[in-house]
């Protein structure tokens, strides 16, 4: 009998139930936001920064820890690391302190010495750094950030008082540091700025930058605790600037300043060259997103592929601008059309981060002029959006340099209409964006009853917030409204418009008709339909029957009289030619084009002022960032 070469089924399951106990001991994921919740262990720092309000927080979801943290260099050699348990056991142990604070939320407070790029926005305070266990990734952050940063030259020095008694034991006297001793007067009256000496807020003390980094063996600069002996401190302060350790760190320090010569000076070009490549395309990017959003215009096409002619304006415009920078050219041909995950700041994504990044930029402008302003009014207005969502429109206004401005705030997305519903609304957005209700002086609404209600209405409920929010209705829908009612109370108008809106569906219906009217018409305007919604449109439509009166009717003759179109359209013809013939719809048509012209020109004032300034305003706003 052979030998088996495959094993049995009762040692499949051995192997199968081993490698589950394995699995089990395993310790799992959640364990590490847990049980290392306040742990450094041998890692955390000797002498940790005085107020731990101060050091920077980064608030990050679970599923994207890895790469939010390896985004920031918290360690050297993170990315070379095999899993995203690993990476949290390290950082656990040796990097950040995390605390869980929801199911999907961890927020890990860093120490600000642990930032190695210049860039990242760390605390001016020297005290947060200089101490015994110093280490070359955190020398190595300070001399890039340089001495100039933790100077706080501008401090409110009179926190760093100290009280001395005189000689004789009876008198006391207070002194400060001063903002002097950061020049230094020579012999021959010429002024040197000492870019060396730090003062920190926290510990009310002056440090030497250079010595701090490089030499420890001055106890008065030199120390955790600094030097604040403010009544020798000129002495001390002279004496350590003309002393041989402080003239060598100093040598040190600017040796170690300097890019060329260092080990890594290849490795910080490339860097450096890498990073302002990337930056010089981000603001051809910004540039042509700000240009499209500051018009109002559409970003997107058919698709996103770079050369295709319907690929919409932003990809458009940069393949414009690339036909004039090489830059940008040759970033299209090397990244173009990278496929899903490959950076190259071209995509959909990154235009949306950027609009969003810019609306809340212009939003947050706009909430700054209306706190300058104190006093603003707000007009608020609800309409459905293509996707069916209900949006209201936030309006406020306000005085500028002597000038009303207004503005649009945000699109609201609603559930219902109820006059406290909406209300809620108004007063949680206001309160949201800190803007006071009691500084609203007025509000203007539509004449629903939902809004204009004056025991249960929006304006009513608003003021009884704030008693001085005078409601105004809507100029533009009171307009609407006395054309509606003045006409639907008449029977005789009803009969003329209905004539009017009849005269336009006939010819429209087809195109045989249609030319017909045009060639009679000539150059003159066409008819118009009736606009259901603003009543001053339906002067275009009255407009182009009183001027071209005489030939409507020769058009609709001549198709009356055509034996080639069938008997229903040349009945309807005759039918319409004598509607309009008839002395009485000549005389309503000589009266509502006079009411009518007058309507619309009221109309197109309002609108025309109101779009001026709110074009005017966005484009400014958008210009500004």
């Amino acid at each position: 009998m052979s030998k088996r070469l495959y094993p049995s089924g009762s040692e499949k399951r051995k192997k199968t139930a081993h490698q589950k106990e394995l699995i089990e001991k395993l310790p799992k994921l959640e364990s590490y936001f847990t049980k290392r919740e306040t742990s450094i262990s041998s890692h955390q720092l000797t002498n940790p920064p005085p107020d731990e309000s101060c050091r920077p927080q980064i608030t990050v979801s679970s599923k994207s820890l890895y790469s939010t943290l390896t985004s920031i260099n918290l360690g050297k050699d993170i990315e070379s690391l095999e899993s995203d348990n690993a990476v949290c056991d390290r950082l656990c142990d040796e990097k950040a302190t995390t605390s869980l604070t929801s199911p999907t939320t961890i927020i890990v407070s860093v120490e600000p010495q642990q930032f190695s790029d210049p860039e990242h926005i760390i605390s001016h305070d020297p005290a947060y750094y200089f101490h015994e266990n110093l280490t070359e990734t955190n020398r190595e952050m300070l001399i890039c950030k340089g001495p100039a940063y933790f100077q706080n030259k501008d401090y409110d020095f009179s926190e760093s008082s100290r009280t001395y008694k005189e000689a004789n034991g009876n008198k006391s006297i207070t002194r400060y540091f001063n903002k002097a001793l950061f020049i230094r007067k020579l012999k021959n009256n010429e002024s040197v700025e000492r870019k060396w000496l730090l003062y920190s807020p926290s510990k009310k003390s002056v440090f030497c930058f250079s010595c701090c980094l490089f030499n420890s063996s001055d106890i008065n600069l030199c120390s955790p605790s600094g030097c604040n002996d403010w009544k020798h401190i000129n002495s001390i302060i002279l004496s350590h600037e003309n002393s041989s350790a402080h003239g060598q760190s100093m040598m040190t320090y600017l040796a170690r300043s300097k890019v060329v010569g260092r080990v890594d000076t290849d490795l910080l070009s490339q860097h450096k060259k890498e990073v302002n490549y990337w930056r010089n395309v981000l603001e051809r990017i910004v540039a042509v997103i700000k240009f499209l959003a500051s018009r109002g215009l559409p970003f997107r096409g058919d698709n996103e592929i770079v050369g295709s002619p319907n690929n919409g304006n932003y990809l458009g415009c940069v393949e414009l601008l690339s036909e004039f920078d090489p830059l940008l050219a040759n970033h299209l041909k090397t990244f173009r059309n990278p496929g899903k995950g490959n950076i190259s700041y071209l995509s959909a994504n990154t235009c949306n981060e950027f609009i969003d990044v810019m609306g809340k930029q212009v939003l947050k402008e706009i909430v700054n002029e209306v706190k300058l302003a104190k006093y603003f009014s707000i007009s608020v207005d609800s309409t459905p959006d293509l996707s069916h969502v209900d949006q209201l429109t936030f309006i406020i206004r306000y005085v500028k340099d002597c000038v009303p401005v207004e503005r649009f705030l945000k699109f609201i997305p609603i559930k219902e209409h109820k006059s406290e519903y909406l209300a809620e609304t108004i007063l949680s957005f206001l309160e949201k964006y800190d803007i006071p209700i009691k500084d609203c002086r007025g509000q203007s609404y539509d004449n629903a009853s939902n809004m204009s209600g004056k025991y249960t209405g929006v304006q009513a409920r608003i003021k009884d917030k704030c008693e001085f929010a005078t409601f105004v209705p809507c100029a533009g829908h009171s307009l609407n409204l006395v054309g509606v009612h003045a006409a639907g109370c008449v029977l005789e108008a009803t009969k003329f418009f209905d004539i009017i809106q009849k005269l336009y569906n006939f010819f429209s219906g087809s195109t045989y008709r249609w030319n017909k009217l045009t060639e009679h018409l000539g150059s003159k305007k066409v008819v118009k339909s009736l606009s259901q919604t603003r009543w001053s449109a339906r002067a275009d439509a009255v407009s182009a029957l009183h001027k071209g009166h005489k030939q409507i009717i020769e058009a609709l003759m001549s198709i009356a009289n055509d034996s080639e179109q069938p008997r229903e359209t040349r009945d309807e013809a005759l039918s319409v030619s004598r509607k309009i013939i008839n002395l009485e719809f000549m005389i309503l048509t000589e009266i509502w084009s006079f009411i009518l012209e007058r309507i619309d020109k009221t109309n197109q004032r309002i609108k025309k002022y109101n779009a001026t300034r709110k074009i005017e305003q966005f484009v400014i706003d958008v210009n500004r960032m």
